[in-house]
């Protein structure tokens, strides 16, 4: 952090970071100097190609927060582990998911693989599938996992010797013996066999990184006197009676972070257990408002899979979505009391313009224009098609804009991670808080 100091430009534009606002303070190990700007679009640049926002020096993946109160986005780790290629490198990827609570059998619910080159494996999973009661009645659950293992093209032998059966809080399931209803749904695995996983990975593959979904993480709250203040403004309890990191916790939630890994809570997350305490959730929380070391067992509430940013469902697009929303509401409100001369601004601190749907469809195409089209899963589309298909919606309603109706648009585009795809706003949500802030006056 020393030689961040010492140097005055950023490695990507070379401007004087002191004009800039200072360099980035990383989450990753890197000590190479960004700037907001660079290392916003690297992020964003990466995450719309690859599906994950890393670091452009070491390749991290980054997880991203937008703090609403301060309008800022916020860096963090994701929770993850790198296993080398060695001998016996079977045992150490299963000692590491030990150390955080984890089975080979939760690969795919808990956590997933990815190889050197990028690509997603199913290490140890050969079938996964969820079972529901009616779905075995009447013909029984022995009669059907045959049917299934015909299915699957897996051998007789191999799926007899992997098949495991959980129900859906973990426990380890008989098939030899009859399981109630109130177990289902179960899920259904084959699992590889460990020489089998030897010889299939060769040493290319590696590094591997295993992404966590659950994880454990150590917190040292010894010297904070605040820690009941700091408990109640992280945490609640949902109508499910789960402890959630609150929705609203951006900043608090960062101060709950493992020294060690870098890891820490996020909004959402889940806290399964504290000091080996998870009978209740008034008793965790009271374990949460201790001083001391404290063990959390976590579970985030995002996917750990790839993102999306064109895909409406997407989990990193709709956290940030929500995150932003109250800030993007306030510019607006804010626009209308002042100057309407004056700039309408983004919640990712550009200027939102005003543009007819078509033309907001040029900046979506590759060449811009009319005659630019948009490349998406092997596909083509030409701007005729994408207003066809309704393709721009308002991401603060979510509603559809239409062929005659304009749009306000971040002039920023996909060139950051606050929005990555795009950040549009329609009018019938501009006048709405403008008639709000109207009102107010």
């Amino acid at each position: 952090r020393h030689a961040r100091v010492m140097v005055r430009e950023c490695a990507i534009c070379t401007g004087n970071l002191l004009d800039l606002g200072g360099a980035i303070d990383l989450p990753c190990e890197c000590r190479v100097p960004y700037c907001h700007t660079c290392w916003d679009r690297a992020l964003a640049t990466t995450l719309t190609k690859f599906g994950l926002p890393r670091c452009p020096t070491c390749r991290l993946v980054i997880r991203i927060d937008y703090d609403a109160v301060r309008g800022r986005l916020v860096f963090s780790r994701s929770a993850e582990a790198t296993v080398r290629f060695s001998g016996d490198w079977v045992h150490l990827a299963t000692e590491i998911l030990s150390r955080h609570g984890l089975q080979i059998a939760d690969e795919g619910d808990k956590f997933i693989v990815q190889s050197q080159s990028g690509d997603l494996l199913n290490l140890w999973i050969m079938f996964k599938a969820s079972l529901a009661w009616e779905t075995v009645q009447p013909d029984g659950l022995d009669k059907y996992l045959r049917h299934m293992q015909q299915l699957s093209g897996i051998s007789q032998e191999t799926w007899e010797a992997g098949l495991l059966l959980r129900a859906t809080d973990g426990k380890r399931l008989n098939s030899d013996c009859e399981i109630p209803e109130n177990q289902f749904p179960i899920l259904v695995s084959c699992l590889r066999q460990t020489d089998a996983l030897s010889t299939q990975l060769r040493p290319q593959f590696f590094p591997l990184t295993l992404f966590f979904k659950e994880y454990a993480m150590l917190v040292d709250t010894m010297d904070n006197r605040s820690i009941l203040d700091l408990r109640s403004n992280t945490f609640t309890i949902s109508d499910f009676g789960k402890v959630l990191v609150r929705d609203d916790a951006v900043h608090f939630a960062s101060q709950w972070k493992d020294p060690q890994s870098g890891v820490q809570l996020h909004p959402g997350d889940w806290i399964i257990e504290v000091n080996g305490v998870s009978v209740d959730a008034e008793s965790i929380l009271s374990q949460l408002g201790t001083n001391g070391i404290l063990k959390l067992r976590v579970q985030q509430k995002d996917s750990v899979h790839r993102s999306d940013v064109y895909e409406t469902s997407d989990d990193m697009k709709i956290r940030l979505q929500n995150q932003t929303k109250a800030r993007q509401q306030l510019l607006l409100q804010h626009h209308a009391q002042g100057s309407r001369a004056a700039q309408l601004l983004c919640a990712c601190g550009g200027v939102l313009e005003l543009l007819h749907l078509r033309a907001r469809i040029h900046r979506l195409v590759e060449p811009r224009g009319e005659h630019g089209v948009f490349n998406y899963k092997g596909r083509q589309f030409n701007v005729d098609q994408l207003i066809e298909m309704r393709a721009v919606t308002c991401d603060l309603c979510h509603r559809h804009v239409e062929r005659d109706e304009e749009v306000w648009t971040c002039e920023n585009g996909g060139n950051t991670v606050v929005h990555a795809q795009s950040w549009d706003i329609c009018q019938q949500c501009s006048s709405d808080f403008c008639a709000a802030a109207a009102e107010r006056r």
